[in-house]
């Protein structure tokens, strides 16, 4: 741009700590790479003020929480494949042990499957994540175009954790079927009648305490007078999870006897799950962890959308846009008559506005030689307040300003809006003898009698506006004369404040919002009433909307396009209210849910039906058909999905309402007094509940359909 903003400096010494700071007592403000290349509690010690760790421990949390529910997700998933396949060996490993091999040989030979398929599965997925990585970078489409063109650094050290922590998570997920491989009873298995061992109640009342601890801590320790404790938050999640895991099989007793007045084949396969609980119990588990880590984020997600929906501010009047080209370098900006010929030629039937704001000279000419401009302070006073009191502090306006209620030093609800008369009639619909009013100076107003005291949520009437006193139809204005220094943003006051009256024309509320921003306008003047007055003005942004109803999205879209390619830093804003942008990851983590609770369904079930042959037989044998056979698999595919999403739905509501509670509080200022909002809960009933109906109606349909020939019947032992 020709105006040098930075250099780079180059020593034969190191640029250290110490040199930084003898470089900053000359207001210069260095980077250097030896100190950046500090560890992080290094830096923290050079200069604790400036820098903080905060960031990068939350980042720490989140990056451990995600890990953690990885693993503990991949270890349920892995967890029916190897308990179904250690009860398939059974007959195998009892022959083993019968012909002298010991218990801790069974355990070794279940437990060195887990280590060799898991170090193949990880090794798999690692160069899987390696192939769609470069396969990603070289597709070079927008939105990993920068992939396309970084280097490529590929962190061995994490992907070799990565693995190691896939390998730990398989033969943690052996551990349990090899524990009880080792209370084999030989006889029973090498006759075919082996099943699960009774309940043991102390598992259950454990379960119980955990659920009770963790619920408790989740709900009450999450948020506290202190803040939001994170650690709280997991570690109750945590014992949440593992004690309704304790309370898997339990659930299966109680869920086959509560079948007694279902179907025939659906009371046999809830009956078959609860007798061989070491094959069905890692499947329900699997899919309840998948189905709570699921109904937490879907709960989080739809109370964060609540909360931004109710806080949310509109920038603009619903379906108005605006056009802002940012800063362009040193030469000439863009005036605003080139701006709106753009606009004009790229979509011809939209109306456009050329905005000003009232004094405050922002912009300088490429050939100004001097930054110091001449500038006018103009403020509307509040009864009681003299010319001189409202000048002193010009920039303190709004609601709660003592003598300032308008003011052109203003940043945001006393700020006031000139346009074109002929375009405020446009835009408001103003009558004739209006259009005369704000042309021979008249400043318009919103009717207070209109303004409604009720905060009105998601609209620009939630806005603040600033009250300003009028007397016999007028407002007392005050006007300085002077120099602004644009460096510093200082004015120098060169001749005595005056004092005007302007007319008063006051609008309806409604139709008063047409030209209202996030910001807050406080009045509204012609173009041609402030030229008349002698006031300055300043060009904003250029407005533009459409007679015919709000700007749709393809001349949105044309008008980016068109003012992309001749305006580095240009911005087309259309106002559409509140959108949620949360749909793409809710429906990411359904497609996933949804896999994860299949994957793990059909793994069992698939296992389970090689496992039944010789009891398909007998039924066969007996008279069953091919449709019994296949209603009794769909049925057993169904509790045990079925009963995992269910149980799984109602645990993740505890850890949904506590992250809930604790991420959607907060506060914020309204231009009068801070407000606090929150905490928002919303629990998408429907998000929820619609996988947990309909993933386990498509197992049981796979498992149905599973069932296609005949079990070959084979006499068994008496």
């Amino acid at each position: 741009t020709g105006v040098p903003s930075t250099w780079l400096m180059t020593s034969a010494k190191t640029i250290d700590w110490p040199s930084v700071q003898r470089l900053n007592r000359y207001a210069l403000v260095v980077t250097s790479k030896a100190v950046t290349s500090l560890p992080d509690d290094e830096r923290a010690r050079l200069d604790p003020e400036t820098y903080t760790g905060d960031q990068s421990q939350s980042t720490a949390v989140a990056i451990a929480a995600a890990s953690g529910a990885l693993l503990l997700t991949t270890t349920l998933l892995a967890g029916p494949a190897f308990a179904v396949s250690a009860s398939r060996q059974r007959r195998t490993l009892a022959l083993a042990a019968a012909n002298g091999g010991t218990v801790a040989h069974v355990r070794r030979f279940v437990l060195a499957q887990a280590v060799v398929l898991g170090a193949a599965a990880a090794v798999l997925g690692a160069a899987l994540g390696l192939g769609a990585f470069f396969v990603l970078r070289g597709l070079h489409f927008k939105p990993l175009l920068e992939l396309s063109y970084s280097p490529v650094d590929v962190p061995w050290s994490l992907i070799g954790l990565v693995v190691a922590v896939a390998l730990l998570s398989a033969v943690v997920a052996a551990l349990v079927p090899a524990r009880s491989l080792g209370r084999l009873d030989i006889v029973r298995v090498l006759r075919g009648q082996e099943v699960s061992r009774s309940l043991r109640h102390r598992l259950m009342v454990v379960g119980f305490v955990l659920c009770g601890i963790g619920a408790l801590t989740a709900l009450t320790r999450t948020v506290s007078d202190s803040g939001v404790s994170v650690t709280a938050f997991l570690v109750g999640s945590v014992v949440l999870t593992l004690g309704a895991l304790c309370l898997v099989p339990a659930l299966l007793v109680v869920s086959a006897r509560l079948a007694g007045r279902l179907p025939l084949t659906m009371r046999m396969a809830a009956r078959d799950s609860a007798r061989q609980r070491a094959r069905t119990a890692p499947t329900v588990a699997a899919v309840l962890g998948v189905t709570a880590l699921f109904s937490a984020a879907c709960i989080g997600l739809a109370s964060d959308t609540a909360k931004r929906a109710d806080t949310y501010v509109p920038q603009l009047s619903a379906g108005m846009g605006t056009v802002n080209v940012g800063y362009v370098g040193s030469g000439e900006p863009p005036s605003q008559a080139a701006i709106r010929d753009l606009v004009t030629r790229t979509a011809p039937r939209l109306r456009v506005l050329d905005e000003f704001l009232l004094g405050n000279p922002n912009r300088v000419s490429g050939s100004a030689t001097s930054l110091t401009v001449p500038d006018q302070q103009i403020v509307a006073i509040r009864n009681g307040c003299s010319a001189k009191d409202a000048l002193d502090n010009p920039y303190v306006s709004g609601p709660g300003s003592p003598c300032a209620s308008l003011s052109t030093a203003a940043f945001q609800t006393g700020q006031v809006r000139v346009l074109p008369a002929s375009q405020l009639g446009e835009v408001l619909g103003l009558t004739p003898p209006q259009i005369d009013a704000v042309k021979r100076g008249a400043i318009m107003l919103p009717d207070p009698k209109t303004v409604q005291s009720t905060s009105r949520k998601n609209t620009l009437a939630s806005i603040s506006v600033a009250t300003v006193d009028i007397n016999a139809g007028r407002v007392a204005f005050a006007v300085q004369a002077g120099n602004r220094n644009l460096e510093n943003d200082t004015f120098t006051a060169t001749g005595s404040a005056t004092q005007t009256r302007l007319p008063v024309l006051l609008l309806p509320f409604e139709q008063y919002l047409r030209l209202q921003n996030s910001n807050g306008v406080g009045g509204i003047m012609a173009t041609e009433g402030t030229t008349r007055l002698g006031w300055a003005t300043t060009p904003d942004v250029v407005g533009f909307y459409s007679p015919s109803g709000p700007v749709d999205r393809d001349t949105q879209q044309r008008l980016e396009t068109a003012f992309e390619k001749q305006y580095e830093y240009a911005n087309v804003y259309v106002e559409r209210g509140f959108e949620r942008d949360d749909l793409p990851v809710v429906l990411a983590l359904v497609g996933i849910v949804s896999l994860l609770i299949l994957v793990a369904t059909f793994v069992s079930t698939a296992l389970s039906l090689a496992e039944q042959q010789p009891l398909m037989g007998t039924l066969a044998a007996v008279g069953a058909t091919r449709g019994t056979r296949r209603r009794m698999a769909a049925s057993q595919a169904l509790h045990l999905a079925g009963l995992g999403a269910f149980v799984g739905t109602a645990v993740g509501l505890i850890p949904g309402i506590a992250i809930a509670r604790a991420t959607t509080f907060g506060r914020d200022f309204d231009g009068v007094a801070e407000i606090t909002y929150g905490p928002f809960l919303e629990i998408p009933w429907l998000q929820i509940v619609a996988p947990v109906v309909l993933v386990p109606l498509i197992a049981a349909a796979f498992a149905w359909l599973a069932v296609r020939r005949s079990p070959q019947v084979t006499r068994r032992l008496g």
